[in-house]
């Protein structure tokens, strides 16, 4: 039964590492799939600004005949050399607004615009710009409830709760995006670890429990069986014992003479055999 213990409670104690160990990286998931949705919106908000600066141009008279904008690309050689482990990485310096050339190629665009007509331009349209904010996010799959973009100069009230996306344009612009946390999309990808991972916890949970209603069953019937001997050896020792010593009294000491003294002994030995015979007949 130590042994037993102690199993037992080597058992418990592994269930709840291995339930703490699957909350642990069921956040770390979560905490992963979040950086890349504040990724993914970031990126959206790049594209906004975009088309709001573009509308800009537009309407200040800059863009041609065709309404068209005309941009001049300079990408930037890569920044990662021959670096091609995480440490070489890092002693080159490895730039991570680089890290993509998609960012690169949308990051150079919006500078080349600001910096080439931002002097005409005036100041820039918020309202359009969390209009064309929340038409990106829509078409990326996100449907925050609560969209909200400050300028360089401006000021959010109330956005305790709220994702806060920072994006600069360069080291003069920076603009400061608010959005309801896209939570359900994240458990919605998530779903089905969840789903799984609370299965199998809902069937170890049910194996221990059964395990443990069989365990203590079995300790009662154990329990039972152990009364059941003592108390038997004991109904049975004692018949046993009164026709031994009613022989062994008539075999010691012998009175032929005393038929009554005989008798009795005699008796007293058959009523406990016939006593033994009933106890044997009631355990078959």
């Amino acid at each position: 039964m130590k042994h037993f213990r102690i199993i037992l409670a080597a058992t418990r104690i592994t269930v709840a590492v291995l339930f703490a160990a699957n909350v642990f990286f069921m956040v770390q998931l979560y905490n992963s799939i979040k950086a890349r949705y504040i990724d993914d919106v970031e990126q959206s908000l790049c594209r906004a600004e975009q088309i709001e600066i573009v509308e800009r141009i537009s309407k200040s008279g800059f863009s041609d005949s065709a309404d068209m904008v005309a941009v001049a690309l300079f990408l930037k050689k890569s920044d990662v050399g021959d670096a091609s482990t995480v440490d070489e990485l890092a002693q080159a310096g490895y730039s991570q607004g680089y890290r993509r050339p998609d960012k690169q190629i949308l990051s150079e665009i919006t500078k080349y615009l600001h910096h080439t007509y931002d002097a005409g331009l005036g100041e820039p349209d918020i309202a359009e710009l969390e209009s064309a904010f929340r038409r990106d996010l829509n078409f990326s799959g996100y449907y925050p409830e609560t969209v909200l973009v400050v300028g360089p100069d401006g000021a959010a009230e109330f956005t305790a709760g709220l994702w806060e996306i920072v994006y600069r344009v360069d080291d003069g612009l920076t603009y400061y995006a608010y959005i309801s946390p896209l939570t359900g999309n994240i458990l919605g990808e998530m779903s089905g670890v969840i789903a799984s991972s609370a299965l199998i916890a809902l069937v170890l949970t049910f194996g221990f429990w059964y395990l443990l209603h069989v365990i203590e069953r079995l300790r009662t019937i154990e329990e039972m069986k152990d009364d059941f001997t003592n108390n038997m050896t004991h109904e049975l020792k004692t018949p046993i014992a009164i026709a031994y010593a009613a022989n062994d009294a008539l075999l010691q000491y012998p009175e032929p003479s005393d038929e009554e003294r005989t008798r009795r002994y005699l008796t007293a030995a058959i009523d406990q055999l016939s006593k033994l015979s009933g106890l044997v007949e009631n355990i078959l």
